[in-house]
């Protein structure tokens, strides 16, 4: 787990840096903003899978 967390956050700087330099902002926000993008992200999927699982687990008690 350690190591896709640090995998994540170079992933995040690297892009955050790397669009930075074209979109002419600063770095830091920017690197932010894609890390919280990442967190929505990965929020959003479990969700789903919870509802899918959810809807499974019905489906067979029922």
């Amino acid at each position: 787990m350690m190591v896709v967390a640090v995998a994540v956050c170079m992933g995040a700087m690297l892009a955050g840096v790397y669009a930075s330099f074209y979109l002419d902002s600063a770095p830091a926000p920017t690197i932010v903003l894609i890390l919280s993008a990442i967190f929505v992200a990965a929020f959003l999927r479990r969700l789903r899978l919870n509802a899918q699982a959810a809807t499974r687990i019905a489906a067979s008690e029922g």
